[in-house]
């Protein structure tokens, strides 16, 4: 049997296909492929690599570490093809820094560890000429994050990604600043959806248009070799990248499901905007301001309270505390994080999201997420216990666990549905879902920016857009 045979027989060549996503390449063509490229070197080191990664983890590490795109689970969009239906395949996992209970912890390190020693074995299996032309792009970068002890990492091709995505969304944000400039738009009004998807298409061609010309730029340019260690790398950052997107798209969906049932509710009983009562309070005012109007709609005895309604447990006083200090801490993460609108300078985004009427959206989504008994799917798939409770259970609050990011993710997207959704201070659905779909149709854009960033790409082709971007 022949060494190729032996990769064969060992799964590996399923596993390079699946990683490049070449599997529609049949057997003999991708045989040929790796051949004419004399990657027969690069095969057996990678089947190293791979098989510690099955020690370490088991035989399925690709899909633990978000390294494959799966083979099926694809959408269509407005005509833009997203991967969006990737079931447990997609998860924010890697960007977690939170987790319930010390197995999940245990696991969650496991696969932090393990993404990042297979991406640094395919950088230091790189042969030394080789190795030193592609130090910067595959070599391992961490970051710290928003919060005092975060830290995350990835190779310096997946930070360069990374920058490719806000590249875009400025893209966006800018002609969205120049067309509310020109037509006079009040800050508390949103851009229309249909206006905003137009933009992002436009950003869309752009960006490809962009990603064209420094890969054919460094076609011309760079005399790198090919490696297939390097595409394994370079791929393994993008299949992440996507899955992440996929994982956001479902938060998405859990978020609009809740957030409409929610706020239909509310109007039925007459709420249909912020109550005044939340105007210009400092943080102290707003936390005893958001506790006694939800203890008097849902406490015990609440006037909102009904046996046979969507509002037929009453919360208790330790749900609603909790509820209080979670709005505090979603509103935080929410200015640090997805409030920075590249449209606007910090100061402008500090005023659209810090005020006492943000944070009372906060608690809303959070009431929302208890009325509606909304779930998230784990960020670890648990036997048939695949999904959990957005808000923390009972038990949970005494153990003092915290939002993981799943459900984090899920209300923050919830907070934007209601605030950017509609006009002003309003709590009505009825804009909601049009938001939800452009927003949607914004992030199926950057997937697709992503994967022709990588997919199909020489890495001389690579090396040309990341130089361009870095």
């Amino acid at each position: 049997m022949n060494s190729l045979a032996i990769y064969e027989a060992k799964k590996i060549l399923p596993r390079i296909k699946a990683i490049l996503s070449m599997k529609d390449v049949r057997k003999g063509d991708f045989r040929s492929w790796i051949k004419q490229n004399k990657f027969d070197d690069d095969m057996t080191k990678f089947y190293t690599i791979s098989d510690d990664a099955i020690f370490k983890l088991n035989t399925h590490w690709t899909r633990a570490i978000l390294a494959a795109l799966p083979e099926k689970f694809w959408s269509c969009l407005e005509g833009v093809n997203q991967l969006d239906l990737a079931g447990s395949e997609a998860s924010l996992r890697l960007l977690s820094t939170t987790w319930r209970g010390d197995c999940e912890q245990k696991e969650l390190i496991l696969h932090q560890a393990a993404r990042k020693q297979v991406m640094q074995a395919l950088f230091d299996n790189l042969s030394e000429p080789v190795r030193s032309q592609y130090q910067e792009m595959l070599s391992w970068i961490e970051k710290p994050g928003i919060k005092d002890g975060e830290v995350f990492g990835d190779t310096g091709f997946g930070w360069m990604l990374h920058r490719l995505e806000i590249f875009l969304e400025q893209k966006v944000a800018q002609k969205d600043l120049d067309w509310r400039i020109r037509f006079c738009v009040d800050e508390s009004k949103t851009t229309p959806v249909d206006v905003r998807q137009k933009f992002s298409e436009f950003a869309l061609m752009e960006t490809c248009d962009f990603i064209e010309r420094n890969c054919e730029y460094g076609k011309s340019k760079f005399d790198t070799p090919e490696s297939l260690l390097v595409l394994l790398s370079v791929n393994m950052s993008c299949n992440k990248k996507v899955l992440e997107y996929a994982a956001m798209n479902k938060r998405a969906c859990e978020a609009l499901e809740m957030t409409v049932s929610f706020l239909r509710e509310l109007n039925a009983h007459g709420v249909e905007q912020v109550p005044p009562e939340f105007d210009f309070l400092n943080v102290k005012d707003c936390d005893d301001a958001i506790f006694r109007r939800l203890q008097s709609w849902f406490g015990h005895n609440g006037e909102f309270i009904s046996l046979g309604t969507s509002f037929a447990k009453h919360m208790t006083n330790s749900d609603i505390q909790l509820l209080v200090d979670l709005s505090r801490e979603l509103q935080s993460e929410y200015i640090a994080t997805r409030g920075s609108s590249l449209s606007l300078p910090l100061d402008q985004v500090q005023t659209a999201h810090s005020s006492s009427t943000n944070r009372f959206i906060f608690a809303l989504v959070l009431a929302g997420a208890f009325y509606t008994k909304a779930r998230t799917d784990h960020e670890f798939v648990v036997g048939k216990n695949a999904s959990y409770a957005v808000f923390p259970d009972r038990k949970s609050i005494k153990q003092g666990h915290q939002l993981t990011i799943h459900a984090k993710n899920m209300l923050l997207k919830a907070y934007g549905l209601i605030y950017f959704g509609g006009q002003g201070w309003n709590l009505t659905p009825h804009d909601i879902e049009q938001y939800a779909k452009g927003t949607e149709t914004r992030r199926s854009h950057i997937q697709l920016a992503l994967l022709l960033a990588v997919k199909g790409r020489t890495c001389k082709e690579l090396m040309g857009l990341y130089e361009a971007v870095k």
